[in-house]
């Protein structure tokens, strides 16, 4: 077998160009909701805290916006630069990614953890309304995606049975 046929065989891997073409497009339009909602999220996170806990309750709104924006934009970026490679690689950098993110909100949270400069109760309704939102936007965006789920073979190619051993 060529090293040009096992790069087009499913099993190493191949993505036709129609399939990397509807993630990049999924994963565009994910990013254009994520960008609204985070500014939605800012506009309307800093004014509530300041209503409610001047000062600390806008710091809450800036730290939790910018986490969100870490963590949504991270996985919009991986996403448009995996688009054309194998599901494994995809998978693997957006649960790499994921991890990284975990590790830099724990390390994020030790180091305001027992700070006075921000409001927590303001802190947390901005992050849950992040996670609720941005879930909401890719379940939204992976239902109307026009991702094909195979890939039919390249014209002229035969289907090769394995040989008995």
């Amino acid at each position: 077998m060529t090293e040009d046929h096992a790069r087009k065989q499913p099993a190493f891997g191949y993505v036709d160009e129609e399939t990397a073409k509807g993630t990049r497009e999924m994963f565009g339009a994910m990013a254009r909701g994520m960008l609204v909602l985070l500014v939605a999220l800012l506009v309307l996170g800093v004014g509530i805290g300041w209503r409610v806990a001047g000062m600390p309750g806008v710091w809450a709104a800036l730290l939790g916006a910018g986490l969100a924006a870490a963590f949504t934009l991270t996985t919009v970026v991986l996403g448009q630069v995996t688009a054309d490679k194998p599901i494994w690689v995809a998978s693997g950098a957006l649960l790499g990614g994921w991890v990284a993110k975990v590790v830099i909100l724990f390390a994020v949270m030790l180091i305001v953890r027992g700070q006075d400069f921000y409001d927590r109760f303001v802190l947390f309704g901005v992050v849950v309304v992040a996670i609720i939102g941005t879930t909401a936007i890719e379940v939204r965006e992976a239902m109307r995606a026009r991702v094909p789920y195979t890939a039919p073979r390249p014209s002229g190619e035969q289907h090769q049975p394995p040989a008995d051993q």
